[in-house]
């Protein structure tokens, strides 16, 4: 009885611990809203601080490095912290999921942020136009929308080097 006391104790702590931090992550959230990445950063560090396992700090953090006006704007860095936000929050418990949904963050939400970051990803590569950065595309951003796309024009490229090679 005295270990399962010890335990829900332990629980409830743990509970409002992630809320406090729930509601950091909405701060940061607004500031990127309303375009101040600086200030959603300084909200975003203290949110880290107590756990940065936590699916909606992963989110905003994601977010806060996809905000091209964010001075260490960084795509791959950005995606990363998206695929662990969508890893752990499969794995939370419905009470917390929900506690997620009320600030924003759901599946739904974190799925079209990685569609948007796979495609500003795919222009680049685009842009570039490299087969390095092709198989840079297919190797970090996996099983995407413009994968065939990629395949084709890496393999265009690489037909063009080789044909000009052999003659």
């Amino acid at each position: 009885m005295r270990i399962f006391f010890i335990f829900s104790i332990l629980y409830f702590i743990s509970c409002c611990d992630a809320l406090a931090q729930l509601g950091q992550t909405k701060g940061v959230l607004k500031m990127l809203e309303k375009g101040k990445p600086d200030k959603a950063e300084k909200i975003l560090d203290k949110a880290i601080e107590k756990n940065d396992t936590l699916p909606a700090v992963l989110y905003a953090e994601s977010m806060l490095l996809f905000d091209s006006s964010y001075s260490t704007f960084d795509m791959d860095k950005s995606y990363t912290k998206l695929l662990q936000s969508k890893s752990g929050f499969s794995k939370l418990d419905e009470k917390l999921m929900e506690k997620h949904a009320k600030i924003g963050v759901d599946l739904l939400t974190l799925d079209k942020l990685k569609k948007r970051i796979e495609k500003a990803a795919f222009l680049r590569a685009l842009a570039q136009n490299t087969e390095r950065d092709y198989i840079y595309f297919l190797n970090v951003f996996k099983d995407t929308e413009h994968d065939d796309q990629v395949v084709l024009n890496r393999d265009s490229l690489a037909f063009l080097y080789a044909s000009n090679e052999d003659t």
